[in-house]
C-alpha cells in the first residue's frame, strides 16, 4: 500500500511511501473564480514513467474541463499556458535530486 501526503501551505511538499506508483490522480476543487468548488472534482491525472535508475518523468492531464461550463476554453488556456504545474513539477524534481544525492 501506498501512502501520500502533501503539505498544504506555501513551500509544502509532497511525499510518498510504499511501492514505487505508476499514477497519481488529484482532485482540483478550485473554480475559475478561484474560489473552492468541490462539485468540480475536475480529476487531474498524472502518470509516472520510470525513464532510468533514477529519473522519473510525469505528466499531469486536467480532465472534465466542461464542469467549468463557459469559462471551460478560460480554464484549459490557464492551465495549458499560465499555470504553475510545470514550477511546481521543477521544484519537485529538484527536491528529489537534492534528496537522492544526500
Amino acid at each position: 500500500m501506498s501512502v501520500a501526503t502533501m503539505e498544504v501551505r506555501v513551500s509544502g511538499a509532497a511525499y510518498f511511501r510504499g511501492s514505487r506508483p505508476s499514477r497519481l490522480i488529484l482532485s482540483w476543487d478550485i473554480g475559475a473564480d478561484w474560489s473552492i468548488r468541490p462539485e468540480l472534482e475536475d480529476g487531474n491525472r498524472g502518470a509516472l514513467h520510470r525513464e532510468g535508475k533514477d529519473s522519473t518523468r510525469v505528466e499531469l492531464e486536467h480532465r472534465k474541463l466542461d464542469r467549468y461550463g463557459a469559462r471551460r476554453e478560460e480554464m484549459r488556456r490557464i492551465f495549458e499556458t499560465e499555470g504553475d504545474w510545470g514550477r511546481l513539477l521543477a521544484m519537485f524534481a529538484a527536491r528529489a535530486a537534492a534528496e537522492a544525492s544526500a
